[in-house]
């Protein structure tokens, strides 16, 4: 079983309607939704009982992703678990290919697989052609949380559960599946890619990176590759990301300051 934890406000309903409805067309049965609602709980509720899939509902009157799904991962009973947004959705067979891809490969626990905009035909992100036995340390940076599928294994150990300081809701709002991925493989857990489209999500546009998503990655790159490396990795990502930068010198200030504050917090 592939168990599929959900979080959302309910605020996008036409969104996470397309979702269930595309859980509803897997050729693949047997998985569970577990749903984390942190609004419109009875919005949330009402959809869910359109469908017939197995699903449980977990009420929050708190906001943040990275605690939404760990307060999911207790409910999980699949061999399975992928971290699904509300305004994702599945092809048909998507769900399937998953399990194939395990059952040839019974020695991943987890596999990274490929994301698809089927309205623009393309895919989310430039994607290697080739699998890989074991992704790189790098290549941790390179993922969306959706595209991630892991052995419920993994998160048996209390100790491996998403960063709670990173996702949106929280204070540096991204990086929390790069991290979780970093964790992972510290953990000793096989981590493997196979170039497959197993979920679909909107293609996001070429824009001026907003200043204050810039500002939070020092602190990401630092929770993952610790200090010296991280802050040259951060260096290397900021001038790559100069020229779309909206400010960059100011927004480069107020980088160090997060970066300061964050080596205070974490110590």
């Amino acid at each position: 079983m592939i168990s599929i934890i959900i979080p959302t406000l309910g605020q996008r309903e036409q969104e996470l309607f397309r979702l269930l409805d595309s859980l509803s067309k897997q050729t693949y049965t047997d998985f569970e939704v577990i749903m984390v609602s942190q609004d419109n709980h009875e919005v949330v509720e009402e959809m869910l009982k359109q469908h017939t899939f197995t699903y449980k509902h977990i009420k929050l009157n708190q906001k943040g992703l990275s605690m939404a799904r760990n307060k999911g991962l207790p409910y999980i009973t699949g061999d399975y678990v992928t971290f699904s947004d509300d305004d994702c959705w599945y092809p048909e067979d998507g769900l399937q290919k998953v399990m194939n891809a395990f059952q040839e490969h019974s020695s991943n626990d987890v596999i990274c697989f490929k994301i698809h905009d089927p309205l623009l035909q393309r895919d989310y992100k430039n994607y290697s052609t080739q699998p890989k036995k074991e992704i790189s340390r790098i290549d941790f940076l390179r993922k969306s949380s959706i595209e991630i599928f892991a052995k419920t294994h993994c998160f048996k150990n209390e100790r491996i559960l998403f960063d709670e300081r990173f996702g949106l809701g929280s204070p540096y709002k991204s990086g929390e599946e790069n991290i979780i991925l970093h964790d992972l493989k510290a953990a000793g857990f096989k981590i493997a890619y196979e170039p497959t489209v197993v979920v679909y999500h909107k293609k996001r546009g070429q824009e001026i990176v907003n200043n204050l998503d810039i500002t939070k990655k020092g602190p990401l790159f630092i929770r993952i590759y610790g200090k010296p490396l991280g802050l040259i990795l951060f260096h290397l990502f900021y001038l790559k990301k100069w020229n779309t930068i909206n400010d960059p010198i100011n927004s480069y200030k107020k980088s160090l300051t997060e970066i300061k504050e964050y080596n205070q917090t974490a110590k």
